[in-house]
């Protein structure tokens, strides 16, 4: 039996991992991109406006959203 990639527990269907570990793991990569690599976050200072304006319109953030 396949095992996942990420926590190394079985894994019943053909992905080699959980969704949910997959979804973790997505989250911390999107964590280090947006704070060491998005220049909106230095440049905004008005969280709600940072929000708005940059991260709903986000490639990255977009694909996190729809839980793939």
């Amino acid at each position: 039996m396949a095992k996942c990639k990420i926590c190394g527990k079985a894994v019943v269907t053909t992905n080699v991992f959980h969704h949910e570990c997959w979804q973790e793991e997505a989250e911390k990569l999107a964590q280090v991109f947006c704070d060491d690599y998005c220049r909106w976050p230095r440049e905004c200072p008005n969280q709600d406006e940072l929000e708005d304006k940059h991260c709903d319109s986000c490639d990255l953030i977009r694909v996190l959203n729809l839980g793939l």
